[in-house]
């Protein structure tokens, strides 16, 4: 730019002159006329962020609602199907109250990470609780029902009915046991299979591979169900104890008129399983439950407690 100077045309502008003003001509006041592009009222983005914007891949995930109110204006599906996705503010997760969406997200790597933490802590409760509530099967039986809800198996065995039952368990080698109803054939009631470090710990206490453990199962009178003790044990999951239930001889089927939902006692016959008490009348059914034979179930062990073989009422 260039002005008049003692009748010449200066290469060098006074301080207080305007900008772009040429020879002999009136001065152009921009910071009177014009609106800067970052002006505060102005409503489209900052030139800083336009380089910001990309596409983002869209994957399925977890939709966790969070009260709060948007800092920014409009929400990524208000636009039309092929508008990109906006940028939204996010309610800050600490209560900090003041400051705009910009300055949140200007605050540092530490406070992103610190977000995104948090959001990943809030969806694996979320996957968690969706978990518990729906459980891994497409029934009832998969998220726990009442022992009220289960028609459980009598047994009409009073005369020759089963005694509790000991034995030790070597945490070295294979270990099986059964229950007999003291009766001339020596009816079988259940065997027990415990592969060779089945049990983990007990009370907390890591098993030695010398370790023993004495093993306890207590029948439950007139009905066929028992109790497996100490409960501190923790069984293994990857190859932990076996159990087979046979009751075809002291089982009373007749049972099954008490509900509509069987119209038969061979009907009733086929629903039967091994059931657990995962929690105080929390009963679910066993790990890998079945007929392994003619009037006999078989089941996993996962963990002392209680048991019954029972069918949903």
């Amino acid at each position: 730019m260039v002005v008049d100077v003692r009748g010449k045309l200066g290469t060098v502008p006074p301080p207080d002159d305007a900008l772009l003003a040429g020879p002999r001509r009136l001065p152009v006041h921009f910071q009177l006329q014009l609106v800067g592009f970052d002006q505060p009222r102005r409503l489209a983005q900052p030139l800083t962020e336009l380089s910001e914007e990309e596409d983002e891949p869209v994957r399925l995930s977890f939709v966790i609602v969070q009260r709060g109110v948007c800092r920014r204006p409009g929400a990524a599906g208000d636009g039309a199907p092929d508008e990109g996705q906006r940028r939204v503010g996010v309610p800050g997760l600490g209560g900090d109250g003041g400051g705009s969406g910009e300055q949140g997200e200007d605050q540092g790597q530490p406070a992103h990470r610190r977000r995104i933490s948090r959001a990943a802590a809030a969806a694996a409760i979320a996957a968690l609780t969706l978990g518990a509530a729906c459980g891994t099967g497409t029934g009832p039986a998969e998220r726990g029902v009442p022992l009220s809800a289960l028609l459980v198996l009598p047994r009409v065995d009073s005369i020759f009915a089963p005694s509790a039952a000991q034995f030790d368990y070597h945490n070295n080698r294979l270990n099986m046991f059964s229950i007999h109803h003291p009766d001339g054939s020596n009816t079988l009631f259940a065997s027990y299979s415990f592969a060779s470090h089945s049990i983990v710990s007990v009370n907390n206490v890591i098993l030695a591979d010398t370790s023993t453990v004495t093993v306890t199962v207590i029948l439950t009178p007139d009905l066929y169900g028992f109790t497996v003790s100490p409960a501190g044990m923790i069984f293994n999951s990857a190859g932990g104890p076996t159990l087979t239930v046979a009751y075809g001889k002291y089982g009373d089927f007749s049972v099954y008129s008490q509900s509509p939902k069987y119209a038969s006692a061979a009907a009733y016959e086929q629903a039967l399983g091994l059931w657990r008490e995962l929690s105080p009348d929390h009963w679910v059914l066993g790990r890998n439950s079945g007929h392994a034979g003619a009037d006999t179930v078989a089941s996993a062990l996962e963990s002392p407690g209680r048991y019954v073989i029972a069918a949903l009422r």
